[in-house]
């Protein structure tokens, strides 16, 4: 199955702590496990994407003597205001690309989150929803125990 979302939804995915948070969580081997196998298959499509906007930034930020992006504050720095705003434009326009991620959305039952040492609040779990299937505790597959 392929996940379809966009590359400002992947980057919000990929950095949002909730998400860090469900990713080390323990809980039950078959749930950890489909886990690990979306956040790899989210890496496999993240690594092009990472390339892409730092080729952005090397475009349009300031330079080092090395020709290398000037951070300050972590922050990339840019003297020509024209350039950053050309770079955020640019920026805006990669966020709404659609990319395919090659794998199922986890299935996993409502009350696992009960049992997990993180909260979780309504707006994580609406981030969620493009990455977990929720499905009722009656329905749970064979052989997953909480």
């Amino acid at each position: 199955m392929t996940v379809k979302m966009t590359y400002g939804q992947l980057e919000q995915i990929s950095s949002h702590p909730a998400v860090a948070q469900l990713f080390t969580a323990k809980m039950p081997t078959i749930y950890a496990l489909r886990i690990h196998l979306m956040q790899r298959a989210l890496s496999e499509v993240l690594e092009p994407y990472v390339k892409i906007k730092l080729d952005l930034v090397t475009k349009f930020a300031d330079k080092d003597e090395s020709g290398n992006p000037v951070v300050k504050d972590g922050q990339y720095q840019f003297s020509v205001p024209e350039s950053q705003d050309q770079y955020r434009a640019d920026l805006q326009a990669l966020w709404q690309e659609d990319v395919s991620v090659n794998v199922n959305k986890v299935k996993m039952p409502m009350s696992i989150f009960e049992k997990l040492p993180a909260q979780f609040s309504a707006a994580d779990l609406s981030l969620f929803d493009l990455i977990l299937e929720f499905e009722d505790d009656n329905h749970r597959e064979e052989g997953a125990t909480t």
